[in-house]
């Protein structure tokens, strides 16, 4: 397999999958807002679209904007609709946008959103089959050629796979807008919701921190995270889930001394997990485990479990996590957003911590 067929192979994945979970959702849920402010799932698609529309066009080949689909084969004028010139460098594909931009843009049906969904990945299909790996792999013609055609391509397919989890978390969230979950938790014991199905669609804000709350996994100086061997452990078995959770896509994360956080994804399932659930202990004979396979407790368990088998094989290492785990279940793309941020900005407010203890 070569570089080509890697993105063909991604590019999809990432179509079928958003088929399966788009054919089962309501007219309603599809143009639902979960906040003012916030975008429904069908300017999500349509931004997905535009995102590697705009990088295949303009960035890979260098062509003109009125190259791209959206004008060459007339979603344009059938939705009225011109986004030249809008947003960030003017690339019209929501990102950078005003709100008053936001509101301007019309009314778009699933049927147009899906359809220039497909146009596009179509283009960018034939663009990759009628490629020499030696040419993909060459400077692109935008982002002052600072990066190949692939990595170009690869950009906007990584960003169409952050915003798949966040159309799956946005249905979720319209399924059970009514029984919502008090967001603001204040301690770090479970805020799990009594008969909450947690291996359905939906984004997920996990923490876990270690055993007596030591520092095992590294320290903070000047704002960074300076990690340590078993660090390096989580975060490879963290990034390892997908591989043996095939509707799992893991997310923002950040290993800290004494704990760590991370955002998963479930999406619909379409492949049985893998193997053993990654390193999932076997029940105590006659003990119950009462996790469904799958679900987030299972995915979570595994982690841990891999985490603490390697420990002990590479490093001789014993008793790393404190027995539970924090979960939020992320409502919208303003929650993914804010948890995210909190995410990433963890390092630099590591002293004003509730856990640096």
């Amino acid at each position: 397999m070569n570089a080509n067929d890697v993105l063909i192979d991604l590019l999809e994945d990432n179509r079928r999958r958003l088929q399966r979970g788009f054919d089962k959702m309501s007219d309603d849920c599809v143009q639902w807002n979960p906040e003012p402010n916030a975008n429904n799932i069908a300017i999500t698609i349509w931004h997905m679209a535009r995102i590697l529309d705009v990088f295949l066009t303009r960035n890979a080949k260098g062509d003109m904007p009125e190259k791209e689909c959206w004008f060459r084969l007339g979603w344009a004028d059938r939705t009225g609709y011109d986004p030249r010139g809008i947003g960030q460098n003017g690339w019209g594909m929501l990102t950078g946008y005003t709100q008053e931009e936001v509101a301007a843009m019309p009314p778009l049906t699933r049927e147009q959103v899906l359809g220039y969904l497909d146009n596009v990945y179509d283009a960018v299909k034939d663009y990759l089959a009628g490629m020499s790996e030696e040419k993909l792999l060459a400077p692109c013609a935008g982002f002052e050629e600072k990066y190949s055609k692939y990595q170009c391509i690869q950009m906007a397919l990584m960003d169409n796979i952050r915003h798949l989890g966040e159309i799956f978390a946005i249905e979720s969230s319209w399924k059970r807008r009514k029984k919502q979950p008090d967001p603001e938790s204040k301690g770090r014991r479970s805020i799990r919701l009594e008969g909450y199905d947690y291996s359905q669609a939906g984004g997920y804000f996990i923490t876990i921190s270690t055993s007596g709350r030591k520092r095992l996994f590294g320290n903070v100086a000047g704002g960074e995270m300076q990690i340590t061997e078993l660090g390096k452990i989580l975060q490879k078995c963290w990034d390892d889930i997908p591989f043996h959770f095939s509707n799992v896509t893991t997310d923002a994360f950040v290993v800290m001394p004494n704990h760590f956080h991370g955002i998963l994804f479930i999406h619909h399932k379409e492949i049985a997990p893998v193997g053993a659930q990654h390193a999932a202990p076997l029940p105590l004979q006659g003990i119950s485990t009462n996790v469904k396979p799958g679900s987030l407790g299972a995915i979570v368990r595994s982690f841990k479990s891999a985490v603490s088998r390697r420990a002990e094989m590479e490093l001789y290492f014993r008793n790393v996590w404190q027995r539970n785990y924090y979960e939020h279940i992320i409502r919208d793309n303003a929650d993914y957003e804010r948890i995210a941020s909190y995410i990433l900005n963890n390092p630099v407010n590591w002293d004003c911590d509730e856990e640096n203890i």
